[in-house]
């Protein structure tokens, strides 16, 4: 049977495009790329190409607080529009945690670079990790460490957090609030997380399916306000 192998032609690579030198982390790994994929993606790197920048000039830019083997994942996906994850077919708890963290930490690298597509496909990737933890009977949910990552490296706003709350009230366990761990949670976590379970227990927001549609839950462009459909969310609106 022949396989077909074709592609939209928006997405033919433009190889006469410049390329940008990368130094990545404090030992400066140099890594490259071509300059209209960052331009396209990242905010954070528009602005750093600018003429007017010196190292737009040197078509060179530093990046000496991101992780190389992070980035690594980042250009895979500016070029191939995929996380490259190993599948979890029969995932472990502790596998499961690993993983939650693992994308907790990218989530936080395309926050700084501003690229809400690539954050937004690390939304899909948490939400298929929680399916497979269904799958398997797992109970395991972001840790307190995860959660914590990602509430001190992203604004309110986030939908990221409201991800987070919303897997919390949905599958969370009574026992788990009088670990030790839960007691050194994220500040701003728990006040999120009370808000939105006293929502529920009062009738005034429904659950609905279960994380039914990932895109309730990715950023949306600028022009366009609210994240329909999960509980934190509609908690968070209606404070303001």
């Amino acid at each position: 049977m022949l396989t077909c192998l074709r592609s939209a032609g928006a997405m033919l690579l433009e190889f006469r495009d410049d390329m940008v030198n990368l130094l990545v982390g404090p030992y400066e790994t140099r890594m490259a790329i071509h300059a209209s994929h960052l331009r396209h993606s990242s905010e954070f790197s528009k602005l750093a190409l600018q003429k007017w920048w010196q190292e737009g000039q040197e078509r060179t830019i530093r990046l000496p607080e991101e992780r190389p083997d992070d980035f690594r994942y980042y250009l895979h996906f500016l070029y191939k529009h995929e996380i490259a994850t190993e599948p979890l077919y029969q995932p472990a708890g502790f596998d499961i945690a690993e993983r939650y963290a693992f994308l907790a930490d990218l989530y936080l690298l395309g926050e700084r670079m501003q690229d809400r597509e690539f954050k937004n496909a690390i939304i899909d990737c948490m939400i298929e990790t929680n399916e497979l933890r269904n799958e398997c009977n797992d109970t395991e949910c972001p840790h307190v460490d995860c959660i914590t990552t990602v509430y001190e490296g992203t604004p309110a706003s986030s939908p990221m957090r409201c991800l987070l709350v919303d897997m919390y009230v949905r599958q969370g366990d009574a026992t788990w609030f009088a670990s030790e761990d839960m007691r050194g949670g994220h500040r701003d976590f728990m006040a999120d997380l009370v808000a939105a379970l006293y929502r529920v227990a009062h009738g005034s927001c429904y659950l609905g399916e279960e994380f039914s549609k990932c895109q309730d839950y990715h950023e949306k462009p600028e022009e366009v306000v609210g994240i329909p459909g999960n509980v934190a969310m509609e908690t968070s609106e209606r404070a303001e």
